[in-house]
């Protein structure tokens, strides 16, 4: 905590972690910067294309580009990227045909870690209709 009594984030811990979840941020805010970013509201649409200008891949979907893996979710095409670490997992899906954009976080390593995102994803979009 800061000398006024707000949560201050411990750059120490978020940057022990790399880029295995290591994100400092509530999930609110790394889902409006990730709903930001994709409406092109944070980079130079050039580069936001740079990053959407997928090469086949199967690392984390059937392509990858520049920090984001292609994917499908419900027959849709989606963008994104997972992180995590013993205990500790993440993941950002974007749907760019719906606008959506969700960030989910959990602590646990029983779960499949495609389970958590795909069923919220899911329910997010048959709630769109």
């Amino acid at each position: 905590f800061g000398d006024d009594g707000q949560l201050v984030p411990s750059t120490s811990l978020a940057t022990a972690a790399w880029t295995s979840g290591g994100y400092a941020g509530s999930v609110e805010a790394m889902a409006r910067w990730a709903d930001g970013l994709f409406a092109g509201k944070l980079l130079e649409p050039e580069s936001l294309d740079e990053m959407t200008d997928f090469r086949p891949s199967t690392a984390l979907g059937d392509a990858y580009g520049l920090g984001l893996a292609r994917f499908e979710v419900e027959g849709r095409e989606a963008w994104g990227h997972l992180g995590g670490m013993p205990g500790f997992h993440t993941d950002l899906t974007h749907v760019p045909e719906e606008r959506l954009t969700l960030f989910a976080v959990w602590n646990d390593d029983l779960i499949d870690q495609d389970r958590i995102p795909q069923t919220l994803m899911k329910v997010a979009l048959d709630g769109i209709g």
